[in-house]
């Protein structure tokens, strides 16, 4: 049984056949022809359907699974984006969703108008709840004993 990535990868060299290079941005080639990644899609969801490949979880809407799984293979594999070492476009935005302090900050943010006063205290307060989630991740156990004796007064 071949991987999802695997699967994604194949069939984008079979589509594009010889015009695939692997110094090539592929999902660019697919964007200017829609046609063709409909047929990539359809074959990807044909994969999962004949058990060719194992979806890791039940999807409700298999082509909207697929079409990310695609967008997502186009962006970050080598064989698919040119080589380019994949870099996250806004890293750590997703920081805080589950918070639900930081969600209704977010949310009363929008009511007021981006540089005003109270936008700024509220976006404020969200990076400091951001860095105190940050800080309680990054919290460690420390066994004083096994420390030398210059060490342990640095221990909080």
């Amino acid at each position: 049984m071949r991987t999802q990535k695997q699967v994604v990868v194949d069939f984008v060299m079979a589509i594009m056949g010889k015009a695939y290079d692997s110094k090539q941005d592929c999902g660019e080639w697919f964007k200017a022809r829609p046609e063709q990644k409909k047929e990539l899609s359809e074959k990807v969801i044909g994969a999962f359907t004949s058990g060719e490949c194992e979806l890791k979880a039940e999807q409700k809407n298999l082509s909207t699974y697929v079409s990310g799984l695609i967008s997502n293979h186009l962006r970050k594999a080598k064989e698919l984006n040119g080589g380019v070492q994949y870099k996250p476009t806004n890293p750590g935005s997703r920081s805080g969703q589950q918070d639900p302090q930081i969600k209704e900050a977010r949310k009363l943010a929008k009511t007021f108008e981006e540089g005003s006063k109270q936008y700024t205290q509220i976006m404020s307060f969200i990076s400091g709840r951001q860095a105190e989630i940050k800080a309680e991740k990054a919290k460690v156990s420390i066994d004083v004993e096994s420390l030398p004796e210059e060490l342990r007064d640095l221990v909080g």
